[in-house]
């Protein structure tokens, strides 16, 4: 024996060979131990089982953020294709004021009767209305 003459400070966690630090993959709340403390356990062995509810409850809330942002989307597209009808629709208005200006004209013997038969023309109108409701036809399957 001999007196100390220095000293060494230090902090630390002391372990035993054989201790092992486990963790569960998921979230949750431990609901029922599969091992004891002193059990010997294999690879892969359950030890602890954890109650999903918490991603459960995760799951359901991104789900219903997802439907959420979803009508909001879908609300804007909708608005966005009434506007587009209403704009064919006045197009269409359009189109059959002019075809009446144009047979008023034709009856007092105005115009050329190719003015007449452009104004009067079946592919006339649908060719002007058609480019909006195509696209609505379109979105509305694509939504």
């Amino acid at each position: 024996m001999e007196d100390i003459t220095e000293s060494v400070y230090a902090s630390g966690i002391i372990k035993s060979e054989n201790q092992y630090e486990v963790f569960s993959t998921v979230n949750g709340i431990a609901r029922r131990w599969l091992a004891r403390e002193g059990d010997i356990v294999n690879d892969g062995q359950a030890i602890l089982e954890v109650s999903g509810e918490a991603a459960r409850l995760q799951a359901e809330s991104a789900l219903i953020a997802a439907q959420n942002a979803a009508r909001k989307t879908n609300s804007e597209r909708i608005a966005e294709l009434q506007t587009n009808i209403d704009e064919a629709k006045l197009r269409m208005d359009q189109c059959e004021v002019d075809l009446r200006r144009q047979r008023n004209l034709w009856a007092q013997q105005i115009g050329s009767r190719n003015q007449l038969e452009q104004r009067n023309s079946p592919g006339r109108a649908p060719a002007i209305l058609m480019k909006p409701l195509l696209y609505v036809t379109r979105s509305c399957k694509g939504t």
